[in-house]
């Protein structure tokens, strides 16, 4: 959800990134908060090595916002964690990207049945 102007306020003079993850019916989780985006990509990456375990990834995309090195960085450290090159590297769409901010990385993940 939306958080108050204050709130709001605070958390970018702080310079607080949010972590936002969904759950299986689409809804968004505030999943946790960093300081910087490589922290935010290396808490993505540890819970990816959590919920994969004992899983099979059949394949992932990796998406960005204006921020094709991100997204080469990303490729390599989920090639390293997965084995496999993604399926797509894309831009998010305008709409996710002004939400989320111009840089911002996202990872789905596809696991076998």
């Amino acid at each position: 959800g939306r958080v108050s102007k204050p709130k709001g306020l605070i958390a970018r003079a702080l310079g607080l990134n949010p972590v936002i993850s969904m759950d299986e019916n689409g809804k968004s989780l505030l999943f946790g908060k960093t300081f910087s985006q490589e922290a935010s990509l290396n808490k993505i990456y540890k819970h990816i090595k959590k919920i994969s375990a004992g899983k099979t990834v059949w394949n992932y995309i990796i998406l960005h916002a204006h921020n094709p090195d991100g997204a080469e960085k990303a490729e390599e450290k989920m090639g390293a964690i997965t084995g496999l090159k993604p399926i797509s590297v894309v831009d998010i769409s305008p709409v996710i990207g002004m939400h989320a901010g111009n840089g911002a990385i996202a990872i789905s993940l596809l696991f076998t049945s």
